[in-house]
């Protein structure tokens, strides 16, 4: 079995932090959906959404929901094509 190099024991550990729900979440927001459109989409309640939106706040302390975008982003979790092509918007 191969060694992991220091920086893809470091990936794979940022990239636990958040569940594959959570993520889902996080690019729904990215592209400006709104808590209830995200709820009605994936078959959760409003409340579910948000509380998975403050927890992942809460996780890595950040301030707000850019933080933890930018907490995913430079980490490689998400790539920042996530909030669509920059030429359309």
């Amino acid at each position: 079995m191969p060694n992991k190099t220091h920086t893809q024991n470091h990936e794979e550990m940022a990239d636990a932090i958040f569940s594959d729900r959570e993520k889902q979440i996080l690019e729904m927001i990215a592209r400006g959906m709104t808590s209830r459109e995200i709820s009605d989409e994936l078959g959760l309640s409003e409340n579910t959404v948000e509380t998975h939106r403050k927890r992942m706040i809460s996780r890595i302390e950040a301030k707000n929901i850019f933080g933890v975008f930018h907490y995913t982003i430079s980490r490689g979790i998400l790539e920042p094509t996530v909030f669509g092509d920059p030429y359309l918007l």
